[in-house]
């Protein structure tokens, strides 16, 4: 793997993380998808530090706000970039989320945000967790 920062990418909807995969792949980002929090957390648990991660609110098994708890209570994890996106909520950001983006994500801005992310992130490289086929973890 190369120096690129990784996104990690939580959605339970398969059509809308394989769609946001594809549009932060081909802006040059290496992507690694969870379908839950629970996944998600599993792969931070086991060292796994992408640059941000882009997280839905509404999830089966551990949702977007427990997930999102778990890592501002882990202190190895507190300062993750967690860009939420959901269709429900209001204006503002949740607690604990760096940014908030309402669905349909508008994809220029989450680009945006992942390049600021990476501008900040300290250098290092990532080995990714494994993945399927599908980019979502296995």
């Amino acid at each position: 793997m190369d120096d690129r920062f990784a996104v990690l990418v939580v959605d339970d909807d398969p059509d809308i993380r394989e769609t946001l995969r594809e549009v932060i792949e081909a802006e040059g980002f290496a992507v690694v998808c969870a379908a839950n929090g629970s996944a998600a957390l599993d792969m931070l648990g086991r060292g796994f530090r992408p640059a941000l991660v882009v997280l839905d609110l509404m999830m089966p098994s551990m949702s977007g706000w427990e997930l999102l708890s778990a890592i501002r209570a882990e202190r190895a994890l507190a300062d993750l970039p967690v860009a939420v996106i959901s269709a429900a909520g209001g204006r503002a950001a949740p607690q604990g989320a760096t940014h908030f983006l309402r669905k349909p994500v508008a994809l220029d801005t989450l680009i945006d945000l992942i390049r600021d992310a990476r501008a900040k992130a300290p250098r290092r490289r990532e080995r990714l967790p494994s993945i399927t086929d599908h980019g979502t973890l296995a």
